[in-house]
Parts: C-alpha cells; structure tokens; sequence
C-alpha cells in the first residue's frame, strides 16, 4: 500500500527503491501529493473499463489489435503448435505483432529517455531493427543462413 513508502516525519520512503528506479520516476512519485493517514482504502482502478472495474472483455478488447491482422490464423496456429519451449512460441508471437519491448517502446511509455539500440546507436532500436537491422542480428542471420 502506498501508505507503507510514506513517513509522516519525514515523507516518501524512497530511498530503497533508488536502485531499481530511475531518478525522474523518483521524481515524479515524490510529486505525487498523497495523505497516506486519510480513511480512505487503496483501490485499483482499471482504466480500460469505463466504471474502473477489470472484466476479461475490457482486457481482451486492450490486447486485440485494432483491426484485423494481416496475417493468417493458421499462422498463429502453427506458432502455438510448434514443439519448441513456451518463451519461444510466445517471443515469436511478440515479434510476428511487433510487441517486442524494445528502447523505442521503453522510451514511449517513459521507461528510458533513450530510444537508440546499445549496438547501433545512432538508430532507433525498434522491432525491425532489432530481428533485422542490428549489426548484432544480421551476424546471428549470417551463422544461421550463410551468404
């Protein structure tokens, strides 16, 4: 609960958490005004939901695209049926939606100020760069299928 980071002498209790978090994020929870003593119960509020309440339809509907893929069900069929360890399947599956967490969605959802690739940096590192472009992935590519 939020009221367990707060002491009320001397405020937010962050410091254990300076090694996990970037300083803005430390930043902006310290902005965060909160009366940790006030009646009031911590709740969650699922935003994809209009009353704030979780129901499977408002998450399925948060993870569906938005219109229909260009690729066929048996492609994703194959995918799940492959005999290959689960965090395949489900990377190859991230990858075929472009759902890889790469620093260009990192930096998107405030999780880094950088969006460049730690190999290639004057490039964005996003999905395509990451399978295809990267100095890194073309050498991978050249060991699997040699030129």
């Amino acid at each position: 609960m939020v009221a367990d980071l707060w002491d009320p002498d001397d405020g937010w209790r962050l410091n254990e958490f300076q090694d996990n978090l970037p300083q803005h994020m430390i930043d902006n929870i310290r902005s965060v005004l909160v009366d940790p003593m006030a009646a009031e119960e911590d709740q969650g509020i699922w935003n994809l939901s209009s009353n704030g309440q979780f129901t499977a339809s408002s998450a399925f509907k948060a993870i569906s695209p938005q219109h229909q893929s260009s690729l066929p069900p048996s492609f994703w069929q194959r995918i799940w049926k492959l005999h290959v360890p689960e965090r395949v399947r489900v990377f190859m599956w991230m990858a075929s939606k472009g759902r890889l967490t790469t620093n260009n969605i990192r930096k998107y959802r405030h999780l880094t100020q950088n969006d460049k690739c730690p190999e290639c940096p004057d490039v964005s590192e996003s999905n395509l760069h990451c399978l295809r472009d990267c100095v890194l992935a073309k050498a991978a590519w050249l060991k699997i299928i040699p030129a």
